[in-house]
């Protein structure tokens, strides 16, 4: 009965109308309003808290704008002393930290936030020249709290993924109908000391072949300036323009080398032959073996903004050679002869202007036994460019002069040749305007189409007994060398042109050189060698590419201008 009662009672309890689908349909309505106010809330909640981090995120940005502009203004106005706590490096698995330390030194040195951005920026641009990098960072971050002003600097570098590269390519010069095949090879950071380890091989169908390999240093032995060494076996025929062919065995050694300053040392053995045994009397007497060893001093100055097409700015280099500096037995006796009469001068008032007389007399005119077969010799060439913005379709005009000049030193030197490798020979289709260092081009002529000549030797024919001329003449080169010109560079019409960097050109050469060893030098007429200029004038259009500088060209060549 109990059960029963409890089975009777308890439809009661759950349904006491008796409507049992009318009270949920109630209930759910009731729970649905419910759901959609809180809804309703919720959307309303974050839009308010979008708009609320929204401007709370621009007005940090602006209040970090504030804070940098007034940081770059203090930064422009006052110097912002601090101390450079720390340095940290990162990433350097193979690379020795010394060598990154040593281009920190500024770094540390800072005592202004100025002085420690530019010193950052100068590591920065020195670590990428080394060429082991991939990318180089460099972070500014605030020192310990409990010490007030100071920095620390983190420098983050990516080692280069690949340390062995390599070039190949064949390059052509369709006005000298030459062609050559190029190979490189390149080898990074092998110890850990950023050196770099190449070798090189130039293989010309025509004129030249070379073989080099060499090794570059950043830093050595705590030296600031990089060290370079290198290796070259080189081979140039110039039968066809001088009658003989060059072959020499080279050591170069790069001493200093900083922006504007170069320091190098060459030691070079060379020989020079003639197969065709036509050669002029000029070069018979120079062939055979030489030696070479000279010191080469180069200062540079580049403000241009381009090397290709500058316009604007200037450049000046000023290149010096000093050869004959390898002793042998005679110039030993000679520095024996020097210490005894500086000795001898020791302890005398009154006698330093006599012994710097005699130094000079003795070591530049007299004394020096330089041998035949060492290049006893000096060598200055100078270079000086300028480019001028004229305002109108990117116009230009370049304007330049260079020249150099070669003079024998020692016993004798006035009355002996120069050496005929290092003599001046003007021609060839290189632009003036991209090179830099002497006077070598003159647009318009052949490769050593300007100059002294020397008619080649006469040969007898066995068949009639009569001597007859070989064709041709043998171009010896000059001692003295001037050559000018001017470049006037613009803008092509058309905008596919602009665009792609093809402009237009019209320029004008000049340039002469002449003999001033073997007493030539007393025949010498300033008058006669500027009527005797040679001159060219032409017009061309260029085509600029990643590879390489195409140009159609076309000159007039005068054989003689007078009064330039």
């Amino acid at each position: 009965m109990a059960l029963k009662e409890n089975q009777e009672e308890t439809p009661i309890s759950e349904n006491p109308n008796g409507d049992e689908e009318g009270g949920e349909e109630s209930q759910a309505d009731g729970v649905g309003d419910f759901e959609d106010e809180d809804e309703d809330e919720a959307e309303e909640e974050d839009e308010e808290e979008e708009a609320r981090s929204e401007k709370s995120r621009e007005s940090r940005l602006a209040e970090d704008g504030s804070k940098l502009e007034s940081m770059f203004r203090r930064l422009a106005s006052e110097k912002v002393k601090l101390r450079v706590h720390d340095v940290l490096i990162k990433g350097n698995t193979k690379t020795k930290d010394s060598l990154i330390e040593a281009e920190l030194e500024a770094i540390k040195n800072a005592t202004t936030m100025q002085e420690l951005l530019k010193a950052a920026g100068i590591a920065n641009h020195r670590f990428h020249s080394f060429g082991i990098f991939d990318s180089v960072g460099i972070t500014l971050d605030c020192g310990p709290p409990e010490l007030p002003g100071t920095v620390n600097v983190i420098v983050d570098v990516v080692e280069t993924k690949n340390p062995l590269t390599g070039d190949l390519g064949i390059f052509t010069k369709p006005e000298a109908r030459t062609w050559s095949l190029e190979g490189s090879l390149k080898l990074k950071n092998l110890f850990g000391y950023g050196d770099l380890w190449d070798g090189s091989l130039v293989y010309g169908w025509d004129q030249s072949s070379e073989i080099s390999a060499g090794v570059s240093l950043p830093r050595f032995k705590g030296m600031v300036t990089p060290m370079l060494a290198r290796v070259s076996l080189l081979s140039q025929d110039w039968l066809k323009f001088s009658s003989y062919k060059e072959r020499s065995l080279g050591l170069n050694l790069g001493l200093i080398s900083t922006k504007r300053h170069d320091l190098t040392y060459n030691l070079l053995w060379r020989t020079l032959t003639d197969p065709s045994q036509m050669s002029s009397r000029a070069v018979r007497r120079q062939l055979g073996h030489g030696l070479l060893s000279s010191l080469k001093y180069t200062f540079r100055i580049d403000n241009r903004n381009s090397v290709l097409r500058p316009t604007q700015g200037y450049a000046f280099i000023s290149t010096s050679q000093i050869g004959g500096l390898v002793p042998d037995y005679r110039s030993l006796r000679f520095l024996r002869q020097l210490c005894t009469k500086i000795l001898g001068f020791c302890g005398r008032r009154g006698e330093l202007w006599s012994l710097a007389a005699w130094i000079y007399k003795e070591v530049l005119f007299a004394a020096y036994p330089c041998t035949s077969r060492q290049i006893c010799e000096d060598k200055l060439e100078i270079d000086l460019r300028c480019a001028i913005p004229l305002g109108f379709y990117r116009t230009a005009l370049n304007l330049g002069i260079s020249g150099g000049v070669i003079f024998p030193w020692g016993n004798g030197a006035l009355s002996m040749p120069s050496s005929l490798p290092e003599r001046f020979f003007l021609g060839g289709n290189s632009s003036p305007v991209c090179t830099l260092g002497g006077p070598t081009t003159l647009l318009g002529f052949k490769s050593r189409g300007l100059g002294p000549t020397e008619r080649r030797r006469l040969i007898r024919d066995k068949s009639n007994g009569e001597n007859s001329e070989t064709s041709g003449r043998d171009v010896i080169g000059g001692d003295l060398a001037v050559t000018a010109f001017a470049d006037l560079s613009f803008d092509l019409p058309l905008k596919l042109f602009r665009d792609a960097g093809i402009h237009g050109h019209v320029f004008a050469c000049a340039g002469n050189l002449t003999k001033l060893t073997e007493n030539e030098f007393r025949k010498f007429s300033f008058q006669k060698f500027l009527d005797s200029f040679r001159s060219s004038a032409g017009f061309g259009i260029i085509v600029p590419t990643k590879l390489f500088r195409m140009e159609d060209r076309n000159a007039d060549p005068h054989i003689a201008h007078a009064g330039f």
